[in-house]
């Protein structure tokens, strides 16, 4: 069987060879070794180049198969922290306020034999959001902190599913991600908002709060509101059709009376006395 085909067949011909000089190992230790031997073979399959040289020997070819590709993964992942590190910075520079990194995954759709669409994720990307002062009144206390729906497009870091898995860092606790009030306080100053605007947004927050509670109060009275309201609008619509007709008739009365006057406006006498006669009814 040719190695250069397949870098399964080189990782087993690694695991075969070491195996022979050492005591016989537990069946769960050698297939968790198995598994991340063929893991890691095929996360370097794309970058590492293909052997050239033929060897006789198994061990030599073994080894520097695991050694190539454990350096080349080595490198890989060193330079995508490194591409986040400089897109990172070069975001502050250009940003008041630190920024909040969020990821977002591209979803893409594909039709299968079954009829049934799936979602399979191919890529992340990372972008760099500004926090701003938020107008979300659930906080229990104090101003609101939320980001803004701009970000810098030049600090987008792009990179596969894979290779985010390696260097993502672990979610916090939920105790860990809430904020005091005085540490959105202190945020919020330190973004460049004054003590006035801060008090602005929490007199705001109450009043929101208020109405929320008492539309929430008045939600057993609710049907009897609606019905007042309704009968409020019909009484009105019925006072406003009123006039409305009202002044329908009084225009059509002005207009059967403007025909006459005006039919006969080459005889002034006559439409002064017409005139006359319509001032004594």
């Amino acid at each position: 069987m040719d190695f250069k085909k397949d870098k399964r067949v080189i990782v087993a011909v690694e695991e075969e060879s070491s195996n022979a000089g050492e005591p016989t190992k537990d069946k769960s230790q050698v297939g968790s070794t198995r598994t991340m031997s063929t893991i890691e073979s095929a996360f370097t399959k794309s970058t590492s180049p293909q052997s050239t040289d033929t060897r006789s020997s198994g061990d030599m070819m073994s080894v520097g198969a695991s050694e190539s590709g454990s350096s080349i993964n080595t490198t890989r992942l060193e330079m995508l922290r490194q591409r986040r590190d400089k897109a990172i910075e070069n975001y502050r520079a250009h940003c008041v306020s630190p920024p909040l990194e969020i990821a977002v995954l591209k979803e893409k759709t594909s039709s299968h034999t079954d009829g049934r669409p799936k979602v399979s994720f191919s890529s992340v990307e990372i972008r760099s959001y500004r926090r701003i002062m938020g107008d979300n009144p659930s906080v229990s206390a104090g101003p609101a902190v939320g980001i803004d729906w701009k970000f810098d497009k030049s600090a987008i870091l792009s990179m596969q599913v894979d290779d985010y898995e390696h260097i993502k860092s672990y979610r916090c606790e939920e105790i860990n991600i809430v904020l005091s009030r005085r540490e959105r306080e202190e945020i919020l100053l330190g973004l460049g908002y004054s003590k006035s605007q801060i008090a602005d947004n929490v007199r705001h927050m109450i009043k929101t709060k208020h109405q929320r509670r008492q539309t929430v109060n008045n939600l057993a009275v609710s049907n009897v509101e609606e019905a007042v309201e309704k009968a409020r609008r019909k009484v009105g619509n019925l006072f406003v059709g009123k006039n409305k007709s009202m002044g329908a008739e009084k225009c059509l009365n002005k207009e059967s009376v403007r025909p006459a006057l005006y039919s006969v406006g080459s005889n002034n006498s006559f439409v002064s006395s017409y005139s006359s006669e319509l001032s004594d009814i």
